[in-house]
C-alpha cells in the first residue's frame, strides 16, 4: 500500500512511499512443538494399543483389507519403478536398491498410518506394548494379530488378482524373478530377514505416531521403509502380494512353497522383531551424602529452610480483612509442626554468628 504525501513547496511535490503493514504475521515453525518427547511418544503408543486392542474383530478385519491393498499398492509400484531398471541393476545395483526402495513401499505405509488402517506388523508393536504396560490382555492381542492377519492376507492376494488381470506387468518379469528369490531362501535367512525388517517398520511406525503433522510423518515413515528395501529384508506382509503376483504371474512356484518357505518365516520373524519401543525405568539415583564444604552444606540447610518457609505461606488459609486486624495468620498445626522438624533437622547445633541471625528470622516466621 503506498502513502502519498506532497510537500506544498512552489512548483516541489515529492512522493513518499511508506513501509506496508504486514497483514498477516508469518512465524517460524516451532519443531519442538512438532514432535513429542520420547515419553510422551510411548505414551501415544500404549494409548494406539489400547485402542487398537479394544476394536471390535470386524472392524479390525475390514481396516485389515484396506491395509493389505494399501501395502499392496506400495509394492505394486516399487516392481513398477525399480524392478524394471535392468540396466541400472547391471552397473549400479546399490543405486537400483535405493530407487526400489525410495518409490514404493513407503507411499503404502503412509496410506496405512493417515487412513488409520490395521497393519498386522504394526500391531505387533503397538498392542504387545499395551500388553506389557498392562492396558490390554493376551486375548485382545491374539485377536487384533490374527484378525489383522488374515485381513492384510486376502487384502493383497485380492489386489495381485486385479493387478495380473489388468495386466500392467505382463511385459516386465520383475514379479517372477522376486517370487522365485523370495521362496528360494532357507528358513533361517527368512526368519532373521523378517526380525531385522519388522525392527525398522515398527521404529517407522513408532516415530509417525509421535510426529504431531503430515510432513513428520512422512519423514519418520520414509527413510526406515526405503531402508529395509534397499538392504533387501523381508515383509510378511507385501510378500502376501509379490509372490501371488509372481505366482500368478507364471513364476515356477507353488502356493505351498510361498506359505511355507517365505510367509511362515518371515511371519515369525516379523513377530519377533515387532515389539521393539519399550520404556526401561531410570536407575534409582542415590540420596547424595552430606557435602564437604562448609559453605555449601550451610547453602544447602538455607534451601530446605527457604522451602519449608514458602510451603507454610502457601497453605495459610485465607482469611477476611477484619479477621487479619483481629489476630495474626496461623499455619495448620501439622504443616507448623512439619516446619518445626525441618527447622531442628535443618539447625545446626551452634549456628555460627553470621548465619544466627539468618535462622531466628526463619524461626520467626515458619514457627
Amino acid at each position: 500500500m503506498l502513502s502519498l504525501a506532497l510537500i506544498t513547496a512552489p512548483g516541489l511535490a515529492l512522493v513518499a512511499r511508506a513501509p506496508a503493514p504486514a497483514l498477516f504475521a508469518v512465524r517460524a515453525p516451532n519443531l519442538a512443538m512438532q514432535l513429542a518427547t520420547p515419553p510422551e511418544g510411548y505414551d501415544g503408543a500404549v494409548a494406539a494399543g489400547i485402542k487398537k486392542a479394544n476394536m471390535d474383530a470386524g472392524k479390525i478385519f475390514g481396516l485389515g483389507l484396506m491395509s493389505g491393498a494399501h501395502i499392496g499398492f506400495g509394492a505394486f509400484l516399487m516392481l513398477t519403478v525399480g524392478g524394471q531398471c535392468p540396466g541400472l541393476a547391471a552397473t549400479n545395483p546399490g543405486l537400483q536398491k535405493i530407487v526400489a526402495g525410495a518409490f514404493g513401499l513407503p507411499f503404502g505405509l503412509m496410506m496405512t498410518l493417515v487412513t488409520g488402517a490395521e497393519l498386522f506388523t504394526g500391531n505387533t508393536a503397538m498392542v504387545t506394548t499395551a500388553v506389557a504396560e498392562g492396558k490390554a490382555d493376551g486375548g485382545q492381542l491374539a485377536k487384533s494379530w490374527l484378525v489383522s492377519y488374515a485381513g492384510n492376507f486376502l487384502g493383497s492376494v485380492g489386489l495381485a488378482a486385479l493387478v495380473a488381470a489388468g495386466g500392467t506387468l505382463a511385459a516386465s518379469g520383475a514379479p517372477v524373478a522376486t517370487a522365485v528369490a523370495k521362496t528360494s531362501l532357507s528358513f533361517k535367512q527368512a526368519f532373521v530377514r523378517g526380525i531385522l525388517c519388522n525392527w525398522l517398520v515398527c521404529m517407522a511406525v513408532y516415530m509417525a505416531s509421535m510426529a504431531k503433522d503430515l510432513p513428520g510423518k512422512i519423514v519418520a515413515i520414509w527413510f526406515p521403509i526405503s531402508a529395509f528395501i534397499a538392504l533387501g529384508l523381508e515383509h510378511s506382509v507385501a510378500n502376501m502380494f509379490i509372490v501371488p503376483l509372481g505366482i500368478l504371474s507364471g513364476a515356477a512356484v507353488t502356493w505351498k512353497a510361498f506359505l511355507l518357505k517365505n510367509l511362515l518365516p518371515v511371519t515369525l520373524g516379523n513377530i519377533v522383531g515387532g515389539p521393539r519401543p519399550r520404556r526401561f525405568p531410570a536407575p534409582p539415583l542415590a540420596p547424595p551424602g552430606p557435602s564437604r564444604n562448609p559453605v555449601r552444606r550451610r547453602r544447602s540447610r538455607r534451601r530446605r529452610l527457604l522451602v519449608c518457609v514458602r510451603k507454610a505461606r502457601q497453605a495459610r488459609p485465607r482469611l477476611s480483612c477484619r479477621a487479619r486486624t483481629r489476630r495474626p495468620i496461623c499455619e495448620p498445626p501439622a504443616l507448623r509442626r512439619a516446619c518445626r522438624e525441618t527447622l531442628a533437622r535443618a539447625r545446626p547445633a551452634t549456628p555460627p554468628r553470621a548465619e544466627r541471625w539468618w535462622w531466628w528470622r526463619g524461626r520467626g516466621r515458619a514457627g
